[in-house]
């Protein structure tokens, strides 16, 4: 017996056939999982990129692409940029008529001997407190982007912009160059208020790091307030922003029409990722179907089984289902077995009597299970008159069936591809040669 395993180059291509609808829809499957990743991509660009980052990424560009699709990408990646940043923007949603300013005015007050001006702390606090830590901070803590922070805070040296005519406003524009005013525009007063008050904290903490620095120097708020009031410049940015995007908008609906046709951009169609797991799909689906050929341990065909066993194959006949055209044709392109009515088993059963001879107590035993090798011997029987048949399950498990070896005149083995294993059928051919019993050949139920 060849218990080498030879595999034939046809069986890798056409055995996956037989599940194609398996593959089909395997393949859909992951044609819907490449829509759902390039969905969630789009969410996490648009959720984690800021827009300054995603027109960072602008200047990142494959060597293979020509200068019209980078172009084009570019492009794309920045109107995305701006519609982020329109859809996110604090400042972009404000009603100008209705803007919550948030005021905080300091004095800077320095000894007449110190050799340091007001203007240079002032400078300081600017500096420190547009750092990127200190925004980070602040923004953590409001549970908001960096750039939403950034944009609705303005610290400068000056007087107030506050409209009110009290004996500390004028105070304030009496100084201007001892003055830093630390403004928060918002669109509503706890919004407006929350950022100015978390911004105070960081002021605190950025005094001890100027008092290092600077020397000693006092600090006397002269203006703490919240208002509402109507704003121009919120609406005239709002204008400034949307004309930029249209332009931009313009100029990409330009350079994806001068393309050549059937160029696809991918960076704002899910296409591209829906056809490549759509194509890991298929062939997942395919090397999953050929493993099971090459590394598993079932019958494969009647191929196989003349290779590995040296049986006699008195034939095919196909199991119980219905078989489709193409089912058919990848049949007929394996020879394999095309009809399980009475004409399959009545031509099987003349290919018995012509090897079994004289032979009529006949053992009808295989690895399949009962029920299906009771069904095969009932049907060839059938067809064989004055032949006894007899049936008592596999060797490999059933006692009465070793014990009927003995007084059988021959052996009929009954197997089933893709159902009975190879080493079992060598098992069951062992025990069959350790007696005087002859094996009379093997009959392949096909799937």
């Amino acid at each position: 017996m060849n218990d080498e395993k030879e595999i034939n180059i046809l069986d890798y291509f056409v055995f996956p056939l037989y599940h194609w609808k398996a593959i089909l829809c395997t393949t859909l499957v992951f044609l819907l999982l490449g829509n759902v990743f390039f969905a969630l991509k789009a969410a996490g660009r648009k959720n984690t990129d800021s827009p300054e980052e995603s027109t960072a990424l602008v200047h990142t560009e494959p060597a293979d692409k020509s200068e019209e699709e980078i172009h084009v990408e570019r492009l794309q990646k920045i109107v995305e940029s701006e519609h982020y940043y329109i859809r996110n923007s604090i400042l972009m949603s404000m009603d100008s008529y209705h803007v919550w300013k948030s005021n905080h005015s300091i004095y800077i007050a320095v000894d007449e001997h110190s050799a340091v001006k007001p203007s240079d702390i002032i400078y300081g606090y600017t500096l420190l407190l547009s750092d990127e830590k200190v925004m980070e901070q602040v923004a953590s803590e409001l549970k908001l982007e960096t750039w939403q922070v950034r944009e609705l805070i303005q610290v400068s040296a000056g007087s107030s912009n506050s409209s009110s005519d009290d004996d500390s406003s004028h105070y304030v524009s009496s100084n201007d160059s001892k003055v830093m005013n630390i403004v928060v525009s918002a669109n509503s007063q706890e919004l407006a208020q929350q950022i100015m008050n978390t911004l105070l904290e960081a002021v605190a903490d950025v005094e001890n790091t100027l008092h290092l620095s600077y020397g000693p120097f006092k600090t006397h708020v002269l203006l703490d307030s919240c208002y509402e009031m109507i704003d121009p410049l919120v609406s005239q940015s709002r204008d400034n922003v949307l004309n930029v995007m249209k332009n931009d908008e313009k100029a990409l609906e330009t350079a994806l029409s001068s393309l050549p046709l059937g160029t696809v951009s991918s960076g704002t169609s899910p296409v591209r990722y829906s056809v490549l797991f759509a194509i890991l799909g298929f062939l997942l689906s395919f090397a999953y179907f050929n493993l099971k050929i090459m590394t598993g341990h079932k019958l494969y065909s009647a191929f196989y089984l003349r290779k590995f066993s040296g049986l006699v194959h008195l034939g095919s006949v196909l199991e119980d289902k219905k078989v489709g055209r193409f089912g058919l044709r990848l049949r007929k392109l394996e020879d394999r077995a095309l009809s399980s009515d009475d004409d399959a088993y009545a031509l099987v059963a003349s290919n018995i009597r012509n090897f079994a001879g004289e032979k009529k107590n006949l053992l009808v035993t295989g690895d399949v299970p009962s029920e299906t090798c009771r069904a095969a011997a009932e049907k060839l029987g059938a067809h064989l008159p004055g032949t006894n048949l007899i049936c008592k399950g596999s060797l490999l498990e059933n006692s009465e069936s070793v014990a009927a070896l003995s007084s059988s005149d021959g052996v009929i083995l009954i197997e089933q591809c893709m159902i009975s294993r190879r080493d079992h059928i060598a098992k069951e051919i062992a025990t069959v040669q350790g007696t005087s019993t002859p094996i009379v050949g093997c009959v392949l139920i096909d799937f």
